[in-house]
């Protein structure tokens, strides 16, 4: 193929710059892209990278087996550095990767299928299914992110296999293994990816993989790998442990009929729009796809369509099958089947440039577009300055599940061994405290009295007990068994110095589901007159702003500050004011100073 002069490069940047335009809006309309999963605890990670934290190093990674994750550490750690450790590098982060995987669509599709496959892929890609718009925003390091590699992969297995006119160079090869290795060390799905590429060129070019070339590509595979090698040495078994799965273990068929019923039985009709219209549609077009095209066009056609073949068949075996559809979040691992459907959507769209498959091409960006509209509209697109404030001057970090993460990593949780976590540079050490406290005993260490967590605590750090007794709110109620009037009662009898910040803590973090409005309110109702009340409630004004605002699970409230403002100031009129005024202390632990 010929190098792609000025102008290809100068249509690819509008396309990128088309590209952030429509992701951009949705993050300046703070649209619900992010906060899900771990991205704000890998932000904790990018932080204790540039801190220095004085542990070692290999222990920063969130999990041992997800290099991506460490890798978007990094890439969060730079833009940290740049702009500020806030919400704005967190989405700078997701915008870099989703450029990445277009950049990889893009040039997959030019090379094979030519520039109108590439232009239809673009726009595809652009205006795609809701989920698949949301989840390229995310800065997780898993599987969207992962196919900026495993695409590059394929591009480079259909060339090696079918570009007979042009013989791959040892520096082809040797950046290709590279690629792919790093590609496995970032994501296992990978390897699938890998196997597959393999396949096509020991089925078709296995000539190429003997001698010096084949060496390099090797060679390079090897390095890429490398990072893995080196985790598995400092950690062993545990660079296999992807949450205690089974990864032999198979799905079964009463999974799959579990999540096709939770994707059709229980869908609203809204949502039956999409989960027909997309798959009829992708279906109906690479059918077409399929028996048409030059012999070159078809047969890197039918390797992509054979990955996706066995990339399902894979998934709907294995251990992975989600039967509980909760949100856009949920189809983040069929990431890869969607990015190779939609490269064999546009590929057949441009093989086969009928009018009924324009019309069809039409119709279904004209629904990516209104899904658009939805993720701006669902934000606060009326508020732009105030959305930009919140963007540069709130905290792209969270503690809380990133120490559950590193305390686990540390050899015991003795004083000693635990102590360097406390070394983040925080510019307000409460914020570090509290989740190094709930991180620390909630759910590991039952059987430690309060008293004594207490004094282990105070030798680490004499002068944040309030602070570490906020977090120990959390391990009072575990050892209650979440009976949160029988440990008010109990701290309304006890010293007093110790009660309020308990009490505030086991209103900031709930004993029961996931602290959305609802549980909220219903804990107000419960336990806002009771024992200890004016504290707790103090503490729930907290959980307000932490569980909602930031919520990591999908709030409708999520980074709507005036929205739960005006939520609390709707409650009883002798509460209110409590709940107030843990609000606006919790925010501003989450506020970055202005000059930062």
């Amino acid at each position: 193929m010929p190098t792609p002069g000025r102008s290809s490069r100068l249509e690819v940047g509008w396309w990128l710059l088309a590209l952030l335009l429509v992701r951009g809006l949705s993050i300046l309309a703070l649209a619900e892209v992010g906060l899900f999963g771990e991205e704000l605890e890998k932000g904790a990670g990018a932080k204790a990278i540039l801190d220095g934290l004085d542990v070692p190093y290999h222990e920063l990674a969130f999990h041992y087996y997800e290099g991506g994750g460490f890798v978007v550490s990094h890439l969060k750690a730079l833009l940290f550095a740049l702009v500020g450790e806030n919400l704005l590098a967190q989405r700078l982060a997701g915008l870099t990767t989703c450029v990445l995987v277009f950049a990889a669509c893009w040039r997959l599709l030019d090379h094979h299928f030519g520039r109108r496959a590439a232009r239809v892929g673009a726009l595809l890609y652009l205006f795609g299914p809701e989920c698949f718009q949301r989840y390229s925003l995310l800065s997780l390091g898993i599987h969207f992110e992962a196919m900026a590699f495993g695409v590059f992969v394929l591009d480079g297995g259909l060339r090696l296999a079918f570009d007979r006119e042009r013989e791959p160079t040892a520096l082809g090869l040797g950046l290709l293994g590279l690629v792919a290795g790093f590609g496995v060390f970032f994501s296992y799905q990978n390897a699938l990816t890998v196997g597959w590429a393999g396949l096509l060129f020991l089925g078709f070019r296995p000539r190429v993989l003997f001698g010096r070339r084949g060496l390099a590509g090797i060679a390079g595979f090897a390095v890429g790998l490398s990072p893995l090698l080196l985790m598995a040495w400092q950690v062993g078994g545990a660079v296999l442990d992807i949450h205690g799965e089974d990864l032999a273990g198979g799905g079964g068929g009463a999974r799959l009929l579990l999540f096709f019923r939770a994707v059709y039985v229980l869908a609203t009709p809204w949502e039956l729009v999409s989960r027909i219209g997309y798959p009829a549609a992708a279906l109906a077009v690479i059918a077409v796809g399929i028996g048409r095209g030059r012999s070159t066009q078809r047969r890197a056609f039918l390797g992509l369509f054979g990955f996706a073949v066995l990339w399902a068949t894979v998934w709907a075996t294995g251990p992975f099958v989600d039967v509980l559809l909760i949100g856009w979040f949920s189809w983040v691992r069929l990431a890869p089947l969607l990015v190779v459907g939609l490269l064999l959507a546009a590929a057949a769209v441009a093989i086969d440039w009928s009018v009924p498959v324009r019309g069809l091409l039409v119709a279904v960006t004209a629904l990516g577009v209104v899904h658009a509209g939805v993720i701006v509209a669902g934000g606060r697109p009326d508020t732009p300055g105030r959305n930009v404030d919140f963007l540069l001057h709130t905290k792209g970090y969270d503690y809380r599940g990133y120490l559950h993460m590193l305390l686990g990593h540390r050899p015991s949780r003795r004083p000693v061994d635990v102590a360097p976590v406390l070394g983040y540079d925080e510019v307000d050490p409460g914020f570090l405290r509290t989740s190094f406290a709930v991180a620390l005993f909630e759910n590991r260490r039952r059987g430690v009295p309060l008293a004594t967590q207490i004094a282990q605590l105070d030798r680490l750090d004499p002068g944040g007990r309030r602070d570490f007794l906020r977090g120990l709110g959390a391990s009072l109620l575990v050892s209650k068994r979440g009976d949160v009037k029988a440990a008010l009662r109990q701290l309304a009898e006890g010293p007093q110095e110790l009660a309020q910040g308990l009490a505030e803590g086991m209103g900031y973090f709930p004993g029961h589901g996931l602290g959305y409005k609802e549980s909220l309110l219903r804990d107000l109702e419960a336990h806002g007159h009771g024992p200890m009340g004016e504290a707790y409630t103090r503490g729930l004004g907290m959980r307000a702003y932490r569980n909602l605002v930031m919520s990591t699970m999908g709030c409708e409230l999520t980074l709507d500050e005036a929205g739960v403002r005006a939520l609390l100031v709707a409650q009883d009129p002798a509460l209110a004011p409590l709940l107030l005024e843990g609000f606006e202390e919790e925010r501003e632990r989450w506020r970055l100073p202005d000059g930062d």
